[in-house]
């Protein structure tokens, strides 16, 4: 999945809906996604998180894409 860039695009512009359970839900479906191409959009997000509890999800949610992947480690 994590290299189609229109779906990605479809993940991270959630990141700015009103709904908070939808952010939410972008947040964590980037995370399943899988893509670095996400974590810029991310950072932006925090700017954006209305709680603590939020800026913390996107902040793991970062933390986990910055991983090596496991063909990464691999190597």
């Amino acid at each position: 999945m994590e290299d189609d860039p229109k779906s990605l695009q479809t993940i991270v512009s959630k990141f700015s809906n009103a709904d908070p359970e939808i952010r939410k839900a972008a947040v964590e479906t980037a995370v399943q996604f899988g893509s670095q191409d996400a974590i810029p959009e991310l950072e932006n997000a925090m700017l954006w998180a209305e709680n603590a509890e939020q800026r913390q999800q996107i902040s793991d949610a970062i933390d986990f894409l910055k991983l090596p992947k496991l063909t990464e480690a691999v190597r």
